[in-house]
């Protein structure tokens, strides 16, 4: 496996957040599972799109860039496969926005401030976070593959509108948690 200079150091960024995200999933301690399961998912949202994407919209991944050498600087990881290259770019591009998202959630979820007595658990969160992320990668599809047919900058407009979903979304259930935690005080 070779991997550009360029790129190492994102590669055991990500890597290695990747393990701890992995791992957290284990631990004891709510806030670092809600942490790593929003790592996880973001990073699964972000292949997902990537795979997906990687179809029509990116030419550093189809396969007729594949044994062209001046085309392997854009790859993340040079000389594989097309796909790994895909997962290797969903995860460099969503590691860190899912861990500012995962830090964000975990405080609104556990902060054990006087408004807020009732803590929300990871175990109720997770399936707002991979359905969100579903129904997601579903509207980003359908809306590129509709705007392909009007424009040639789809592709562009689709990588910024993953982002911008991904982060509205993740402000709604911001959102949602805060007011839940209201909502548990004043019925207690």
């Amino acid at each position: 496996m070779n991997i550009p200079l360029e790129h190492k150091s994102l590669f055991y960024k990500a890597g290695t957040t990747m393990v701890l995200a992995v791992g957290s999933v284990y631990t004891p301690w709510e806030t670092t599972k809600i942490i790593g399961s929003t790592i996880l998912t973001g990073v699964g949202y972000g292949i997902a799109n990537e795979l997906i994407s990687s179809w029509g919209c990116s030419k550093h991944f189809d396969k007729d860039h594949i044994s062209n050498p001046s085309y392997l600087r854009n790859r993340p990881i040079q000389g594989l496969h097309s796909s790994l290259n895909v997962v290797a770019s969903g995860m460099f591009d969503y590691w860190h926005v899912s861990s500012v998202v995962g830090v964000i959630l975990a405080i609104a979820s556990r902060a054990p401030l006087s408004v807020f007595k009732e803590k929300i658990q990871a175990t109720q969160i997770i399936p707002y976070l991979v359905m969100g992320s579903a129904v997601i990668t579903l509207v980003i599809q359908i809306s590129n593959q509709i705007l392909k047919k009007y424009s040639k900058a789809a592709c562009n407009i689709q990588h910024g509108a993953s982002y911008g979903i991904l982060a509205t979304g993740s402000m709604l259930l911001t959102a949602a948690i805060l007011t839940t935690r209201i909502g548990l005080k004043l019925i207690k």
